[in-house]
């Protein structure tokens, strides 16, 4: 069996607690992911709605990063200044997900099955030892795949979302 390497456990944990939501109904709920200069791997969990219409993995333009569901590989086991206590499992984490942030939930309960066929796929591609990336220091822009850290995985881009294209 393979393992998920430490410094990964977290972050994979957080996008296997989205997927979580997305068996619950919360489809359109979406990931923009990006490695910080400082080597921090930062995940903000937001609506297609507030995602790009070009590029289904960033945000669009305007959006309040303030009312996103905002997680940097920095903090660890703390989701939101909620410590995962007695290391929960993924379900606990989309629980917690949902009592801190209720307007982001109701704003993506729908259906969006080619997001969640994507956010699958993109799951398999990166286990164990890979997180997805849209914006990395130093390098060219994505602007047709994501890319990853750790293992170097291309996965293609995600459905654009319902948000206003970046430009």
């Amino acid at each position: 069996m393979t393992s998920v390497p430490a410094e990964f456990r977290p972050g994979r944990k957080l996008l296997r607690a989205v997927a979580d939501l997305h068996t619950r109904g919360y489809q359109r709920l979406r990931v923009a992911v990006s490695l910080y200069e400082l080597g921090t791997w930062r995940c903000s969990i937001a609506p297609a709605l507030w995602m790009s219409g070009t590029h289904g993995a960033e945000l669009a333009d305007g959006v309040d990063y303030g009312r996103l569901a905002n997680y940097t590989s920095a903090s660890g086991r703390e989701y939101w200044e909620w410590r995962d206590r007695y290391h929960a499992p993924p379900a606990r984490v989309a629980d917690e997900f949902l009592t801190r942030f209720p307007e982001l939930a109701a704003m993506s309960y729908g259906q969006d099955w080619s997001y969640v066929g994507w956010y699958q796929h993109m799951l398999h591609l990166t286990y164990p030892d890979a997180l997805p990336v849209t914006m990395m220091p130093y390098a060219d822009p994505m602007l047709d795949h994501v890319g990853t850290i750790g293992r170097e995985v291309r996965i293609p881009l995600p459905p654009p979302g319902f948000g206003v294209a970046r430009r």
